[in-house]
């Protein structure tokens, strides 16, 4: 399964989600809202107000910290 995360540029949290999937061996795809303004509404849609925003498939794991937690057990 490939992730999908959604980021904005100069994102602290996002370059570090990213960086934790690249040491877990995960794929993933990353999507900046800046440039994609129905992942923005999407999000926005599901009341995230920050980013990143990361899924599993259709699983919303939630942001850096919800995916640190996720994936660290």
């Amino acid at each position: 399964m490939i992730y999908t995360i959604y980021t904005r540029p100069l994102c602290g949290y996002c370059d570090a989600a990213k960086e934790l999937m690249k040491e877990c061996n995960i794929s993933f795809n990353e999507i900046s809202i800046d440039h994609d303004q129905d992942a923005r509404k999407m999000l926005k849609d599901m009341n995230c107000k920050t980013v990143p925003q990361i899924f599993d498939g259709e699983l919303h794991i939630g942001g850096y910290s919800d995916l640190r937690s996720f994936l660290i057990k």
